[in-house]
């Protein structure tokens, strides 16, 4: 295996993996992911609001420096390159690294899958982009019906080639992520280390809702989510990851290949209609978010995903721990829906609590044991601040601002 420093330059990189051989064992596999580089568009990335139209314009750019291609075309460049499997057995990944660690890693993470789709017999589970089958598989040898589709026709010819062998019943359609079946819904819907590769990541989630039946639940498992600042291969809120796998990944298969900052996540998931919480797992490629259509009320007591400046859940609220913190609404919801916040002060001196969104600014003073509903009315805005000091309690480590119930969404 090639050794190399843990960073290069961007130049350095993409002369170092042009010269790597065509197949990688797993050893390279393990060295690559951690060797980074930092672009030259991190500064703008980090400046830029990471929903608008600018940030996606860069790094669709970076995305073609780094693959060597003028455009993104998932037809095109989402091809596996298995063409014919002579061995569905070995030959299909993770088996063809002959590495059990690497396989252990991926039975860790089936085994997270299954128990994160929480599903019974008889129910429907679709997963986009299902590469090698293997959860599909497993699903159906449960008694799940399982779907696949995926862009790739070799993908799903490996896929259909291993069901007919076991005799199991896998109906797969070629087709993006989001399609196929013309329309049928489904009890869950999954992704597994397959939703970094769609750029049009927001459009994707606002139409998965078209696909669930009533009680259902998006799963996304072993997606590069990191929290803000742990790991250099995802230094912006999302984009073109940074390390060598990712870019040799482009280079050659030209497969887009994103990363997600934890609190961009939770705020595009919200923005986008899904009450999301995280199936922390020690694997890291087993790490799962769940997700459910929002309700009519956001309440940070629950186990859910909010952007950074919260306390932990606490069953009936959640601590400011922040002076200002944020409650994404959903897209569809703003300008045509009353809001209204519920906070407590659960502490032994008063409170000065404002609440703003867009126009509407709310400010009450709590006293110690105090609860109130603030009605903030209609908002084109795309969140709600709480903003209030933060106060040392007895026997507390933190310094907490307020207790927050629930943010209601009601239509008008």
């Amino acid at each position: 295996m090639l050794k190399s420093p843990t960073t290069m330059t961007e130049q350095d990189m993409l002369r170092w993996i042009d010269g790597l051989p065509s197949e990688i064992d797993a050893e390279t596999y393990d060295h690559l992911a951690g060797i980074t580089i930092e672009p030259q568009e991190l500064a703008a990335l980090r400046r830029l609001d990471p929903m608008g139209t600018e940030y996606r314009r860069i790094c669709a750019a970076l995305y073609a420096r780094l693959s060597g291609r003028s455009d993104y075309t998932p037809e095109r460049d989402e091809r596996s390159g298995l063409g014919s499997t002579p061995d569905i057995w070995r030959q299909i990944s993770p088996y063809s690294f002959k590495s059990p660690k690497l396989v252990s890693e991926f039975l860790s993470s089936w085994a997270a899958i299954i128990s994160a789709l929480d599903v019974e017999p008889e129910q429907s589970v679709i997963e986009y982009g299902p590469g090698s089958g293997q959860a599909l598989l497993m699903l159906a040898r449960c008694g799940v019906r399982a779907f696949g589709v995926d862009i790739d026709a070799d993908s799903l010819d490996l896929v259909r080639r291993q069901s007919e062998a076991m005799g199991l019943d896998v109906q797969l359609e070629l087709g993006a992520f989001g399609e196929g079946f013309a329309g049928q819904r489904f009890d869950r819907v999954l992704f597994f280390e397959a939703f970094h590769h769609a750029l049009e990541f927001d459009k994707l989630l606002l139409g998965l809702h078209d696909r669930l039946l009533p009680g259902g639940k998006l799963v996304l498992c072993g997606e590069p989510i990191v929290e803000e600042g742990q790991h250099a291969s995802i230094p912006f809120p999302w984009g073109p990851r940074m390390d060598a796998l990712s870019i040799l990944c482009m280079r050659n298969r030209g497969w887009m290949e994103l990363g997600f900052q934890r609190p961009f996540l939770a705020e595009l998931m919200a923005r986008c209609g899904w009450s999301v919480r995280h199936m922390q797992s020690p694997v890291f490629r087993a790490n799962a978010y769940i997700a459910e259509p929002m309700g009519d009320a956001v309440r940070p007591g629950d186990q859910i995903m909010l952007p950074e400046g919260w306390g932990a859940p606490e069953v009936t609220h959640r601590w400011t721990v922040a002076e200002c913190c944020r409650i994404p609404l959903p897209d569809r919801l703003r300008a045509t829906s009353n809001l209204s916040v519920t906070v407590a002060n659960y502490l032994p001196t008063p409170k000065t609590v404002t609440i703003e969104s867009g126009d509407a600014r709310r400010t009450r003073i709590l006293q110690p044991g105090q609860t109130e509903d603030i009605d903030i009315g209609t908002t084109s805005a795309s969140h709600v601040s709480i903003r209030t000091s933060l106060t040392a309690a007895p026997n507390e480590p933190r310094h907490l601002g307020i207790a927050v119930l629930e943010c209601r969404i009601q239509p008008a």
